[in-house]
């Protein structure tokens, strides 16, 4: 499981993070979001999208979680 936080104050979520153990902080995903503005809808669905295409794309090439993400996206859908 990927938790993805949408808040207004991303620095609340992420002083939160701080009190989690570093596995556990790695893996929550903070993105600023207000959601009575559609274009901070549509940004959000944007980042989500690209954390879980990072995350699935590390899995499939065992590369370390969002290193050289766009790169290797790039690399993929070029084959």
């Amino acid at each position: 499981m990927i938790p993805i936080s949408l808040a207004r104050r991303v620095e609340r979520i992420e002083a939160l993070k701080a009190e989690l153990s570093a596995e556990a902080a790695t893996q929550l995903h903070a993105i600023p979001c207000d959601v009575t503005r559609e274009e901070d809808i549509l940004a959000a669905y944007r980042q989500i999208a690209e954390v879980l295409m990072c995350r699935l794309i590390s899995l499939a090439t065992r590369d370390t979680p969002y290193v050289y993400c766009s790169q290797t996206i790039r690399k993929i859908c070029s084959i």
